[in-house]
């Protein structure tokens, strides 16, 4: 059975995406942080789903989940990563505090994730 890592897997296009893969007969793994019912419907319904929570602004301690959850995703034959965050505000109110957290949570933990897979 192939199997496909997800991350923002409680978002829209995370939970159509699972279930698309499920449908494929996939084993999925999927990353969220804020769980909504949907997710947790979905989790609970499908023994080929699996749920891991991660956040992903906590970049500290990232590595660390990362490992803690290796077995997890050591076999991932795909991986989208869908995790974002988003502040939405004017351009000409955009600071460097707010790039770096954008890159921190968007672009660090998907490098970092391939490095382990």
């Amino acid at each position: 059975m192939k199997q496909i890592f997800i991350t923002g897997g409680s978002s829209d296009i995370g939970i159509a995406l699972i279930k698309r893969y499920l449908e494929k007969n996939y084993k999925v793994v999927a990353q969220f942080y804020n769980g909504r019912k949907s997710f947790e419907t979905l989790v609970k319904n499908n023994e080929n789903l699996k749920a891991i929570n991660i956040d992903f602004s906590e970049t500290k301690n990232l590595e660390n989940s990362f490992i803690e959850y290796s077995e997890d995703f050591s076999n991932t034959d795909i991986l989208v990563n869908l995790a974002a965050m988003f502040e939405p505000r004017a351009f000409e109110k955009v600071s460097a505090s707010h790039l770096l957290r954008a890159l921190k949570v968007n672009l660090i933990p998907g490098l970092i994730l391939t490095k382990h897979i």
